[in-house]
């Protein structure tokens, strides 16, 4: 008992010390002056690193391919969009090139495969695809059984659902049925991950977001991933794709439901060019060479971080706002202030190069 004094003097001085470095080293660095009034840091978001995964368009797979080859290793786990709901509910493949070349630089990487099935039709995503098999035992069955078989022969590590706009109707037959597949595929050691619609726990929650009950799926499900992106979108006025008040919004209200181990935050490596309020989706380099193409001065927004640019073209008036490595470098960092680490990006193939240099550096 005699040391007890001293020994609270030192540590409440080493404390001291490193609670100085701590902010020293954020107030060094620009990316972390992050303003969020609904969160205080209680840990430094530099002690942990980000698990990086990334979805993989099948539309554009020889670019995501060369984004594989120069990620300096930062990307764990890829979601190659190759499976689709039919009309009918079935399971269906969509077209691929490369998936021979996909899955070779994936396992010369070390890389984990975990495929998505989505329910999307033309340009929007079909609900009532998902109430079919929701709604029909047998064909459940069916399903579960090709996804174990596609894994087993495919080297597979599991699945991701990328069903959207799921009927409120259908909320908890979904959620059953997302904790059937949980079980079914991880008595085979495969991981089940769904994507989810960002909700802030309040009645102006966008109505297609309904049908996902986040707790129940967060309790099943091996991953949740939350989009926290399009708060602007092709048929919005423009804006940050994600702005930072929605953006802690999600986070305030996906922390409390889901847990931290399964939570991953969707974040975009995109943009929009609108005309009025119709907006065509472009990637960073597909941008940038968009905008020198035409002469636009851009510019950052100091809210949200994104960057944005105004111009003519064809006696038509653009407004374009995108993201790139340093306005995804703040978002990310703004998650580790939550705790949260894993981040999933929408999408691999011609994103600002050096997002693989500036995350976990």
């Amino acid at each position: 008992m005699k040391y007890a004094l001293p020994l609270f003097l030192l540590l409440t001085s080493l404390f001291t010390v490193v609670f100085i470095l701590v902010a020293d080293n954020i107030n060094s660095n620009p990316s972390k002056n992050i303003s969020n009034p609904r969160r205080s840091l209680a840990f430094s978001a530099a002690d942990f690193e980000v698990e990086l995964s990334a979805w993989l368009p099948w539309w554009e797979e020889q670019a995501s391919i060369e984004s594989l080859s120069n990620s300096n290793g930062q990307i764990k786990i890829i979601s190659p969009v190759w499976y689709q709901i039919a009309e009918n509910g079935e399971l269906i493949e969509t077209a691929s090139e490369y998936k021979k070349e996909v899955l070779s630089h994936a396992e010369a990487l070390n890389i984990r495969v975990i495929p998505t099935i989505s329910n999307a039709s033309g340009d929007d995503f079909d609900g009532e695809r998902i109430s079919k098999l929701l709604r029909n035992e047998a064909l459940q069955e069916k399903f579960i059984l090709s996804l174990l078989e596609l894994a087993q022969d495919s080297g597979f590590r599991g699945w991701d659902l990328d069903w959207e706009k799921v009927k409120e109707e259908d909320r908890d037959l979904y959620s059953a049925f997302v904790n059937t597949l949980a079980k079914r595929l991880n008595s085979r050691n495969l991981k089940l991950s769904v994507t989810v619609h960002a909700q802030a726990g309040k009645p102006s929650d966008w109505d297609g977001a309904k049908g996902q009950d986040l707790k129940a799926l967060g309790k099943s499900a091996n991953y949740v991933r939350v989009m926290a992106y399009d708060f602007h979108h092709s048929i919005s006025p423009p804006g940050s794709v994600t702005p930072m008040d929605r953006l802690y919004e999600t986070l305030d209200y996906s922390v409390k439901v889901i847990p931290l181990d399964k939570l991953v935050l969707g974040l975009p490596s995109y943009g929009y060019d609108w005309v009025l309020d119709k907006g065509t989706a472009m990637q960073y380099q597909e941008v940038v060479k968009y905008l020198k193409n035409n002469g636009a001065k851009v510019d950052r927004d100091p809210e949200s971080h994104s960057l944005y640019a105004n111009f003519s073209r064809e006696g038509e008036e653009h407004t374009v706002w995108f993201e790139d490595a340093e306005s995804l470098l703040i978002k990310i960092e703004a998650a580790k202030s939550y705790g949260v680490y894993q981040v999933v990006l929408w999408h691999l193939g011609d994103e600002d190069p050096k997002i693989w240099k500036l995350v976990n550096r």
